[in-house]
């Protein structure tokens, strides 16, 4: 090669090289500062993926959430699950791949769904969190299941059921052969499944508390309603019909009237709604437990920004229990809630 041969090749070489250069900064600049740790002072911006919005309780999650990034110099971007897995999941690979956000907050559709995307969120430097249902294999976690998941702040399923089959031991205690029906808020959800599963195995080991049917009642009134109508009619020797949301024992509390039974079946919600303290008080529900959305939007808020910022804690943690407020209700403690207003419509 003669030596001008020589030296446009090499010159062309390095050219190539200066530009590939270049091009790999591009893009390692585009993929890792959208999503890198954020300063002390810089503005977060969080993109909350509930698993639908048309929810009281994850609207008030939302305001909590709200209350704590305003103060807190972030922004909030609200998706609606609408209930479809795999919209949520879509919603959340978008999120990721956009490069806008620094935090994820999640309420999941499905323990499952989220778990590939927000492990990739993960690795790309956005801070995750799950509030209310869990977000992994274990159904009945309260703690981070992803590898570097900044925070799981819910009341696990395993701890839910042992407060709704403490409220069943309350309302039966007089009673040697107490009828209990159980509805749950879906059947299919193995969050769900797992508190079927506590309050079944401790009411076979009990003794005096037979569960005689388990149903679904979709966390709504309007379909509860329709189902304890069905259980009652079903079990004419019905003790108690006890749920895991307090909408669904408004629509249970409607079925009893309508049978002509109020007062001799007793009444166990779930959540601490607003539906609750006045039907507690006056003797119409036995009891609820505890449940703070807003709570749990808060702590997520703080979690998750504070790991945007660089300081990932990987915490496991139950707004109700932090509450230091009985998160088993009956008439005789509620009293000790009369300075918590409820977090949630339950009406």
């Amino acid at each position: 090669m003669s030596p001008e041969l020589e030296r446009r090749s090499a010159g062309s070489i390095a050219r190539a090289a200066a530009v590939t250069g270049a091009i790999a900064l591009i893009v390692a600049g585009c993929s890792d500062s959208d999503n890198a740790s954020a300063g002390p002072d810089d503005r977060v911006k969080i993109a909350y993926l509930p698993l639908a919005q048309a929810n009281p309780y994850t609207q008030a999650t939302y305001e909590g959430l709200k209350e704590y990034a305003d103060a807190n110099n972030a922004e909030i971007v609200q998706f609606d699950g609408g209930f479809d897995s795999n919209k949520q999941q879509q919603q959340c690979n978008d999120a990721v791949t956009s490069g806008e956000y620094q935090l994820i907050v999640t309420i999941p559709v499905t323990p499952t769904n989220l778990v590939g995307c927000g492990q990739d969120a993960i690795d790309q430097g956005i801070a995750f969190v799950n509030t209310d249902f869990p977000l992994g294999s274990d159904p009945a976690s309260g703690d981070p299941q992803l590898d570097g998941q900044t925070a799981s702040v819910l009341d696990p399923a395993t701890i839910r059921g042992e407060w709704i089959y403490e409220l069943m031991e309350g309302a039966c205690a007089e009673n040697s052969n107490c009828e209990v029906a159980l509805i749950n808020g879906t059947l299919a959800d193995p969050y769900g499944q797992a508190v079927t599963q506590v309050v079944e195995e401790k009411a076979a080991t009990g003794g005096t508390i037979k569960i005689v049917a388990v149903r679904e009642g979709g966390y709504l009134p309007g379909p509860s309603l329709t189902v304890a109508a069905d259980l009652i009619s079903a079990n004419p020797g019905l003790d108690v019909i006890a749920t895991s949301s307090d909408p669904m024992t408004v629509g249970a509390e409607q079925a009893v009237a309508d049978a002509g039974k109020t007062g001799q079946i007793a009444l166990i919600g779930g959540g601490y709604s607003t539906a609750a303290p006045e039907a507690i008080k006056s003797g119409r529900w036995y009891g609820t437990f505890l449940s703070l959305p807003a709570d749990e939007g808060r702590l997520a808020a703080e979690y998750g920004l504070a790991s945007a910022r660089g300081d990932n804690q990987q915490i496991g943690v139950s707004a109700s229990e932090r509450s230091g407020k009985p998160t088993v209700i009956t008439k005789d403690n509620i009293d000790e809630l009369d300075d918590l207003e409820p977090q949630w419509q339950g009406e």
